[in-house]
């Protein structure tokens, strides 16, 4: 007989995240199918400049490179927000680095659907200018100032979680690399470059451009308070036949951000430790032959 796979999230884990999203403007874990993300995402992700379809999603995550042109954008609210405050959290793993003069990669934006005649706000910037051999910096302008660059280095290959804040009254930005509260005063840069908005914020977008480098994304949140962007997104889950068998796969970076897969003989359980998972490039997998009982499979945080 075959083993049934069944990747399946606990109740509580199912209700905390429905409730995470409650509030949340934008919750985007990139669960497509593999290919350009403006064609596989259903019209969520739309190119507004550059050449469309060099954006890809594959394996739960989507790749920046800085030899690329397309910008890509993705709408949160119906009419541009002007006042109070926005967050962005998002996971960035960079394979390879940028370029010592750097460029953005991600920011808000109004209404407007022209590249040219958009105001970008919040711009997360990238370069090796002051990092170690192998590292990078990341650092924030609210417009087109001179970015303020965060005192800490972001190694390659490692997944690291940006946490943005717009504050539309005093027009200044906040950036954080791997922030525990909004109050952490380390791994932090505020930038006061503000200008008016106009129109008002209502779209997120990535940016491709020379000096990028390659960057690999996850776990887009935007939401009104720091806890809404840094709550646990659900990561997506793989099941792929495989010989006599199946292999089951999630993101390297949701594998190094600490999600296992859990096993129980019925859904009630009790639940052990799963199948340990293999790293390799952009994802974790583990091959799980078929056998004579069923199995049940969830996800959990350790």
């Amino acid at each position: 007989m075959k083993t049934f796979i069944h990747s399946i999230i606990t109740w509580a884990l199912l209700i905390a995240a429905m409730a995470a999203r409650a509030e949340v403007l934008l919750d985007e874990t990139f669960n497509y199918p593999d290919g350009p993300l403006a064609s596989v995402s259903d019209g969520r992700w739309v190119t507004h400049s550059g050449t469309p379809g060099q954006v890809t999603a594959s394996g739960g995550v989507i790749r920046l490179l800085g030899s690329r042109t397309e910008d890509i954008r993705n709408a949160f609210a119906t009419r541009g927000v002007t006042n109070g405050t926005l967050f962005a959290g998002l996971d960035v793993r960079f394979r390879a680095l940028p370029s010592p003069t750097g460029a953005f990669f991600f920011h808000f934006k109004d209404p407007v659907d022209s590249g040219a005649a958009s105001v970008f706000t919040g711009r997360i910037h990238a370069t090796t200018a002051g990092a170690g051999a192998g590292s990078l910096r990341v650092g924030i302008a609210w417009g087109t100032g001179t970015p303020v660059w965060v005192a800490r280095d972001i190694r390659t290959n490692e997944a690291a979680r940006l946490v943005v804040r717009l504050d539309l009254g005093a027009t200044n930005a906040v950036l954080w690399v791997n922030p525990g509260t909004e109050a952490d005063g380390e791994g932090r840069a505020l930038a006061n470059d503000g200008r008016g908005i106009g129109q008002g914020l209502s779209q997120v977008a990535f940016r491709q451009a020379t000096g990028l480098g390659e960057v690999e994304v996850d776990r887009l949140r935007v939401g009104t308070r720091f806890e809404e962007v840094m709550e646990e997104g659900v990561p997506r889950v793989g099941v792929d036949r495989e010989g006599y068998g199946v292999r089951v796969w999630m993101s390297a970076m949701a594998w190094e951000a600490g999600w296992r897969l859990e096993v129980a003989g019925g859904l009630r359980g009790p639940w052990s430790q799963g199948p340990e998972m293999t790293v390799e490039g952009d994802r974790a997998s583990v091959w799980i032959p078929n056998g004579p009982s069923m199995m049940w499979l969830r996800l959990a945080r350790r």
